[in-house]
């Protein structure tokens, strides 16, 4: 059957073939996966103060703060390192640095900012900040095993295959936003991060259990139509989904103030990749990995 058919399960009634842009796509993440070894080297990532250690300081000012260079001069000469300020409309300030000890750091704040109202003092010491870091990334490691073994048991050993190497290509953007941006990297961020990856095995396992039913309903289609078939039969599922978690994410980038732009700037690029993986990666992928397994078998 080389023409594509679409059943009328297409709530969109369209017939846009999908696997027909393979090439580019896996192009496009191998050029992903190399970008960002060369953005570690040049930028590196922005690791916020629970890897590196230090302290977070939430103060608030009834004075109206444009300029921020007079507090970043004032907190200079404390003699403690300065990593990043931030004031958003409503004069609230968040303001973090590396210092050695926390000893007298909260009364020479005080002392020498008395036109700041502090809220709240965080301290991270630098070895607590390192086994945060291991966890972090054994956490997002044993979060892709654990899916890739799931999807493999749910379905078949392709479409694991499938799953790992699009977790793979999510994980990679990820990081080359967080390079690109200088985005500050903190808890929230891996928590951002295993939301994304999260998002994207979700929207993957609705395609692939459509693909298993038509394979099943379409036991005549050619695979290739298949896959296409499902895609544009789950387009409209897929479509408001990530509309609706968009929204949602830049409602909380406008109006969330400047300690969560990094978390929900993370997970508006997050839902729109992890979109675009699932589409024209993980189920092209399938039909990539089924053709192989098929030559193999044939030469056998």
């Amino acid at each position: 059957m080389n023409a594509f058919l679409i059943s009328r399960g297409s709530t969109l009634g369209l017939s846009f073939n999908f696997v027909k842009f393979r090439r580019l796509s896996y192009i496009f993440a191998i050029i992903v996966s190399l970008c960002v070894p060369i953005c570690l080297f040049l930028r590196g990532v922005n690791f916020g103060i629970d890897f590196l250690g230090g302290v977070v300081v939430e103060a608030r000012s009834d004075k109206d703060i444009k300029d921020i260079e007079y507090i970043r001069s004032d907190f200079e000469k404390l003699a403690y390192k300065l990593i990043s300020i931030d004031v958003d409309s409503s004069n609230n300030l968040i303001l973090r640095a590396h210092i050695g000890k926390i000893d007298k750091f909260e009364d020479e704040l005080r002392k020498n900012f008395d036109y700041l109202k502090i809220d709240k003092i965080d301290f991270v010491g630098p070895k607590l900040g390192v086994d945060m870091l291991i966890s972090a990334a054994s956490g997002v490691l044993i979060a892709i095993i654990a899916m890739v073994v799931y999807i493999s048991m749910r379905f078949t050993r392709r479409f694991g295959m499938s799953m790992g190497i699009t977790l793979f290509h999510d994980l990679m953007g990820a990081i080359l936003f967080y390079s690109v941006t200088q985005y500050e990297f903190n808890a929230s961020s891996v928590a951002a991060l295993l939301t994304i990856l999260g998002y994207s095995v979700n929207d993957s396992v609705v395609i692939f259990d459509r693909i298993r039913e038509n394979s099943a309903r379409h036991y005549k289609m050619r695979f290739d139509n298949v896959v296409n078939l499902s895609l544009n039969e789950t387009l409209s599922r897929t479509t408001i989904t990530a509309l609706t978690t968009l929204l949602s994410c830049v409602v909380l980038f406008v109006f969330g103030g400047a300690s969560l732009q990094g978390f929900a700037g993370a997970m508006i690029f997050g839902v729109l990749f992890g979109t675009y993986s699932s589409i024209f990666i993980s189920a092209p992928l399938v039909l990539t990995l089924s053709t192989k397994l098929q030559a193999a078998i044939k030469k056998r």
